[in-house]
């Protein structure tokens, strides 16, 4: 569902930390103000994080339910905005990456 246009997204916020801006991922893509470019942006930078948070998870540091179920529904939300394949998708904090 579309969100009627509103107050304008702080882009540069949104890139930074896409959670201070919206509520979930599934409002990025309902964001009547937001180009398909700008929605993937920023679901892309969610996506980082949230695989950041699965690293922690693997180091011992439990995720709420609803933080392991938002990397599913962010690639999810690229599928249906036919976002290009994101070939390197893990964290730099990965043992093995710099």
């Amino acid at each position: 569902m579309t969100q009627p246009r509103g107050k304008p997204v702080d882009m540069k916020l949104a890139m930074q930390n896409p959670s201070r801006v919206f509520s979930g991922p599934e409002e990025v893509v309902g964001h009547a103000d937001l180009l398909r470019e700008e929605k993937i942006a920023i679901l892309r930078r969610w996506e980082y994080d949230a695989r950041d948070m699965e690293v922690a998870d693997e180091e011992g540091m439990r995720q709420s339910d609803c933080e392991e179920n938002l990397l599913r529904r962010i690639l999810s939300l690229l599928v249906t905005l036919d976002a290009p394949l994101n070939g390197d998708t893990s964290t730099p904090m990965k043992q093995g990456r710099a």
